[in-house]
Parts: C-alpha cells; sequence; structure tokens
C-alpha cells in the first residue's frame, strides 16, 4: 500500500493565522490573468497583510481554493478481495481503491510530480486512493 504524508488542510478563514507565521516553501512561477473585480480584492487584502507579499497571499488562497475543488470531487470507493486485517468483532478488512474524477485527479498530480522530481509533501494532494475507510 502507498502511503503519503498528511498535509493540515487550511481553510479560507484559516489563512489570517497561516499569515501570522512565517513558512518556507519551494515555489514555481507562473502568470495569470484575473478579472479587475479580483485583482481590487487582492490589493484590499494585501494592505491588511502588509508583512505578506501579493505571492504569498495569492498563493495561500489559490492553494485553499484547490483544496476546497480537490474535496469536492466525486468518486467511488470499491473494495477488493485483497483481506488486509480482521476487526476485533471478526469482521475483515479488506483493500479499496478509488474510481472516478478525483481518483483520476490525484493519478494526474503524482505524474505531474514524478515529472516535475518534487516531493509528494510539497504538493496540496496529499492522500492515495488506497485510503483507509
Amino acid at each position: 500500500m502507498h502511503c503519503e504524508a498528511l498535509k493540515v488542510k487550511v481553510s479560507a478563514s484559516d489563512l489570517v493565522k497561516a499569515w501570522s507565521i512565517n513558512r518556507g516553501s519551494d515555489f514555481k512561477q507562473i502568470t495569470i490573468r484575473v478579472p479587475i473585480e479580483t485583482f481590487v480584492k487582492i490589493q484590499a487584502i494585501e494592505s491588511m497583510f502588509p508583512h505578506r507579499s501579493r505571492n504569498e497571499l495569492v498563493s495561500d488562497l489559490l492553494s485553499t481554493s484547490i483544496e476546497d475543488f480537490e474535496s469536492a470531487l466525486p468518486f467511488s470507493v470499491h473494495e477488493t478481495d485483497e483481506v488486509l486485517g480482521q476487526l476485533p468483532d471478526g469482521e475483515y478488512v479488506r483493500a479499496q481503491f478509488e474510481t472516478g474524477p478525483r481518483a483520476d485527479y490525484r493519478e494526474l498530480v503524482r505524474r505531474f510530480t514524478s515529472e516535475l522530481q518534487v516531493k509528494p509533501t510539497e504538493l496540496a494532494v496529499v492522500h492515495t486512493s488506497e485510503e483507509a475507510a
């Protein structure tokens, strides 16, 4: 069974707390265009947290939004015949796998992570399709 490190999910309401502490991370530069209304909101957030760079703020907001997207992706869990163990009540614990958009997304993230030679713990996606129920 393949396991990756778990990352604590930061909700939008927790970003204020996260922005008050220092953290290090690897970054990849990208360029995006946003509607003027979004840019104005980013400026307002920058004014509220002047000790944080625009890049930090936008990166954190984007990461939180992606985490919400990931958790909303539909999936189905299927049991296999492989027995992993037995519960105290005698019920067998069987291996499981996911199918659907969430499983597809996670596989793409693993593939791109491998291509970039990035450690999985440096990314937002940290669960595997072999998670225990």
